[in-house]
């Protein structure tokens, strides 16, 4: 069953307000190439945030499910591992972050260490750009 951003988001962010953890399939592709659209579950829960971690945010009336990239006490700067533009959300507007993710029914932990080496390595890959554009 496929639910609009407008219905789901809002009983997402209840849930992980809860305390609960919270899961959902990702639609798109601005976290390719680790999360596919509608083959990917992430599974989120409230809690507190650092660079290189993926996090459900709302953004200009829109959700966003991004990495962070920068932040600091003033700022916060996201994108898709598979995205060319930031988004710049508030700190009050980041409503969890995703602990674990599963794809082909493998769990893929975010916080492991092989799993944030592999998600810094491709963050260096010079002409990004274009991959994006050749696989996408």
């Amino acid at each position: 069953m496929i639910i609009n951003n407008e219905t789901l988001m809002p009983l997402i962010i209840e849930s992980l307000n809860e305390g609960k953890l919270t899961s959902f399939k990702v639609k798109g592709q601005s976290m390719w190439p680790f999360y596919k659209d509608g083959k990917t579950s992430v599974y989120l829960k409230k809690s507190t945030y650092k660079k290189n971690d993926v996090v459900l945010f709302k953004y200009k009336g829109s959700y966003y499910l991004h990495r962070i990239k920068k932040i600091n006490q003033h700022l916060v700067v996201c994108r898709g591992d598979g995205s060319l533009y930031k988004e710049f959300p508030n700190k009050s507007d980041i409503y969890g972050k995703v602990v674990f993710y599963e794809h082909n029914n493998k769990k893929k932990e975010e916080a492991s260490i092989t799993h944030q080496f592999i998600v810094c390595f491709y963050g260096l890959i010079p002409f990004k750009k274009l991959l994006f554009r050749v696989f996408k």
